[in-house]
C-alpha cells in the first residue's frame, strides 16, 4: 500500500541522514586532532552506534512518522465523515452547495482546490482560492460538443497532464485552468448529466494517493453528486410550485383592471417580484410611425426615450419583433444587435408581447450585472408575457369599445345636426307632388338632398353624393351643404352656383374628396326645370307621353379641379310628368349573388306604378330594394326624390 510505502521510506531517509551526520562529526573532530587513522575509527564508531540504537531510533522514528500521518489521516477522516453524514439532511440546493464549499475548505484548505457548478452550459466557481492566479470564476462551455472525455469518467482523479494525450479534445478546457497549480480534476456528471468540476492542488496529492482515501473521497464525491441532483430537483419542484401560485396571483390582479395603462404597470411591477432588475420597459409597436413607443418604464431616463425613440429596427427589441424570438444577452457590450439606453447596462432579457399572431410589443429586463439573467427566468418571464399579452388585449378591446361608444354617441349627435340641416318634409308647392326617402347606411351618411323656395314661388331642388361614408362623408356633407346655401345669397344663374361650389370645395376639401352634384329649379307656372348636373346620377324624366329622358347636361365632378366650366339646360315640363331624382346607394344595391339593383329595375318599377302619388312610388320602391338585398339595413347611403307634375 501507498501508505506503507511511504512510511517506510520517510524513517529510512531520516535513518540514512541520522547516521551520515554522526559520521561527519567524528571524522571531523579527528581531523581537527590531526589523527591519520581517524577515518577509520569515524567509521567503526557509527556502525557500533548503528548497532547499539538502530532498533530504538528506528522505533521512535516510526512512532513519530506514524503518528504525524495518522493524525492528519484521522483528522481528514472526521471531516469527509461529517460531511458525509451531513449530505443525508440537506435538501435546498444553495445551503447544499454552501455546506460542500466548507467542509472542502476544511479538508483541503481554501487555496488547495476549485468548485465549479454547472448549470445552463456554464461553469460557475463556487469558492473562492486567492493563492491561484488565472482561475476562471466563470465560462462557457459544453463538454457534449466538444467531446472531453473527462466526463465520462465521472468520480475519478484525472491528472491534468494526461488530460490532452489520453482525453483528447479536451484543450479548451485546458486554457481554462492554470494547469500549473492543478494536478488532478473530477468530474461530477451523473445519469448523463454534468453537475460540476473539481480541481485539486499539488498539496492535495498527499490524500488523493493515500489508497484509502483516494476510495473514500471518490464516494463521498459521488454521493455528493448525487445529493446535488435531487436538491436540484427538489429545488426546482419548489420554485416552480412558487412561481404558479405568484403567476395565478399575478394573473389575478393583472385581470383585475381593464386600464390599459393600468394593465402595464401591474406587468411591469409583477415582473420585479419574479426576477430582478435594475431597468424594465414595456415598448408597444407603432407600425406607422415605425417606432416603438415606451409605454411603462421603471429605471431609464424618460426624457431621452422622449427625445430618441427607438425605431422597431434598431436594438435588441427590434431583433426580436423582426424573428418573434425571445432573447438573453449575458453581456450587451459584445452583442452587435444592442441599442444602449443606459450606460450601467450589461445583460439584457427581452420578450416578445404576442396578440395572436401578431407582435404587439416587448417586454425588456434590464441588469447592471453581466450573465445576471437565465433561461429558467425567461421561461418564468414567457409565462407572464403570456398572460399579459391576454390582458392587454382584453384591455384594449375594452378601450376600444369605450372608443366606439364615444364615437357613436358623437355620431348621434352629429346625426341630429346632419338631419336638422336637411329638409325635415317636403315643402308644398302648388301644382307639385314631392316625396323624399333618406336612409343613410351608418349612424351619419354622406348623400345630401335639399328642397327650397327660390325666387319667389319656384323650387329649388338638389341632390348629391360626397365620396367616403360615415363621419368623414358626414363632415364633407356638412361642408357642401353650407357652401351650397351661402351661394344661395347671390343672384347667379344655377350652372354659376354650381361653378363658384366646386371652387368652394377645391379650396377647403383635401385632395382625393369630391362630390357629385345635381342642382335644378322648377317653375311650376312656366312648367319648365332649369338644371345642371355635376357628375350625379342622371334623374329620370317620365313623360306623360312614355318617354323617358335622362337629365345629363354639365360638367364635371365638385371639388376635383379648379375653375371647370358647367353648362345648365332648360326642360319643359306636362302634367302627368314624373321626376325621379336618386343616388348611386340604389342603382348599385347588391343582392346575396352579387348583381346590382340596376337603373333598369327603377325605371321598370315606376312605370309599373306610373298613375300613383310621390309617397306610393316611394313605398314601392322601398320595398324592392328590401326584397332585391333581403335585409333592411343598406350598404351604402339612399336618397330618393320624386316630383309629380301636376
Amino acid at each position: 500500500m501507498k501508505s506503507s510505502f511511504t512510511r517506510k521510506l520517510l524513517v529510512f531517509t531520516f535513518q540514512l541522514v541520522s547516521y551520515s551526520i554522526l559520521y561527519g562529526g567524528i571524522y571531523r573532530l579527528g581531523s581537527i586532532a590531526g589523527q591519520k587513522n581517524w577515518p577509520y575509527v569515524s567509521f567503526l564508531v557509527t556502525i557500533l552506534m548503528v548497532l547499539l540504537v538502530h532498533s530504538r531510533l528506528q522505533g521512535w522514528l516510526h512512532r513519530f512518522v506514524d503518528h504525524q500521518f495518522y493524525r492528519r489521516v484521522y483528522r481528514f477522516r472526521r471531516i469527509v465523515e461529517t460531511f458525509n453524514r451531513e449530505l443525508n439532511t440537506l435538501i435546498e440546493y444553495d445551503r447544499l452547495v454552501k455546506k460542500i464549499v466548507f467542509y472542502l475548505d476544511k479538508a483541503f484548505g481554501k487555496d488547495r482546490y476549485a468548485f465549479w457548478i454547472y448549470k445552463e452550459r456554464t461553469f460557475e466557481l463556487q469558492n473562492n482560492p486567492r493563492g491561484i492566479k488565472g482561475l476562471h470564476k466563470r465560462f462557457s462551455y459544453s463538454p457534449k460538443r466538444s467531446r472531453c472525455r473527462v466526463f465520462q469518467h465521472p468520480f475519478q482523479f484525472i491528472e491534468t497532464s494526461r488530460l490532452e494525450s489520453h482525453f483528447g479534445q479536451c484543450k479548451r478546457l485546458t486554457r481554462m485552468l492554470p494547469v500549473s497549480d492543478f494536478r488532478y480534476l473530477v468530474a461530477l456528471s451523473l445519469n448523463g448529466k454534468i453537475w460540476g468540476l473539481l480541481a485539486f492542488h499539488n498539496a492535495a496529492a498527499y490524500y488523493i494517493q493515500t489508497r484509502e482515501l483516494h476510495d473514500s473521497l471518490c464516494g463521498l464525491f459521488q454521493k455528493m453528486t448525487n445529493v446535488l441532483e435531487n436538491a436540484a430537483i427538489h429545488s426546482e419542484t419548489k420554485r416552480k410550485s412558487l412561481q404558479n401560485e405568484l403567476l395565478l396571483e399575478i394573473s389575478k390582479k393583472i385581470s383585475s383592471t381593464l386600464n390599459f395603462r393600468g394593465v402595464l404597470e401591474q406587468i411591469i411591477d409583477s415582473a420585479a417580484r419574479l426576477v430582478s432588475y435594475n431597468a424594465a420597459a414595456i415598448f408597444i409597436t407603432d407600425q406607422d410611425k415605425g417606432i416603438l413607443r415606451h409605454m411603462v418604464t421603471r429605471g431609464y431616463d424618460r426624457k431621452l426615450l422622449d427625445k430618441v425613440p427607438l425605431k422597431l429596427d434598431q436594438g435588441i427589441a427590434g431583433w426580436v419583433i423582426r424573428t418573434r424570438k425571445s432573447s438573453i444577452i449575458p453581456d450587451v457590450r459584445k452583442d452587435p444587435h444592442y441599442y444602449s439606453l443606459r450606460k450601467e447596462t450589461r445583460s439584457q432579457l427581452t420578450i416578445p408581447l404576442f396578440s395572436g399572431e401578431k407582435v404587439i410589443g416587448v417586454l425588456v429586463l434590464e441588469s447592471d450585472q453581466p450573465n445576471h439573467y437565465t433561461h429558467a427566468d425567461l421561461e418564468l418571464l414567457t409565462s407572464l408575457a403570456s398572460l399579459a399579452s391576454i390582458a392587454i388585449a382584453n384591455a384594449q378591446l375594452y378601450e376600444d369599445s369605450l372608443k366606439k361608444k364615444k364615437l357613436e354617441s358623437e355620431l348621434l349627435v352629429a346625426s341630429s345636426l346632419q338631419q336638422a340641416l336637411l329638409p325635415q318634409r317636403p315643402p308644398r308647392f302648388p301644382g307639385l307632388q314631392i316625396d323624399v326617402l333618406n336612409l343613410p347606411s351608418l349612424i351619419v351618411g354622406g348623400d345630401l338632398y335639399d328642397l327650397f323656395r327660390i325666387k319667389g314661388n319656384q323650387l329649388g331642388l338638389a341632390i348629391g353624393d360626397v365620396s367616403g361614408k360615415g363621419a368623414p362623408g358626414a363632415i364633407l356633407m356638412a361642408m357642401v351643404y353650407a357652401g351650397f346655401k351661402s351661394l344661395l345669397k347671390e343672384i347667379w344663374e344655377v350652372s354659376e352656383i354650381v361653378a363658384h361650389l366646386n371652387n368652394f370645395l377645391v379650396e377647403t376639401t383635401t385632395e382625393g374628396y369630391f362630390t357629385t352634384f345635381f342642382f335644378g329649379v322648377i317653375d311650376p307656372e312656366s312648367k319648365q326645370l332649369t338644371y345642371c348636373n355635376a357628375g350625379h346620377n342622371p334623374p329620370f324624366h317620365f313623360r306623360k307621353n312614355g318617354k323617358i329622358e335622362q337629365l345629363m347636361e354639365g360638367g364635371t365632378v365638385l371639388g376635383f379641379l379648379r375653375d371647370q366650366s358647367y353648362v345648365q339646360k332648360t326642360i319643359p315640363l306636362e302634367s302627368g310628368d314624373y321626376l325621379v331624382f336618386y343616388t348611386d346607394g340604389i342603382t348599385e344595391l347588391k343582392n346575396a349573388a352579387g348583381e346590382e339593383f340596376g337603373e333598369k329595375r327603377l325605371i321598370d318599377l315606376i312605370r309599373k306604378n306610373k298613375g300613383k302619388s310621390p309617397r306610393e312610388l316611394k313605398n314601392q320602391v322601398l320595398q324592392a330594394l328590401r326584397r332585391f338585398a333581403r335585409r333592411s339595413a343598406f350598404q351604402d347611403d339612399i336618397t330618393l326624390i320624386i316630383v309629380y307634375v301636376e
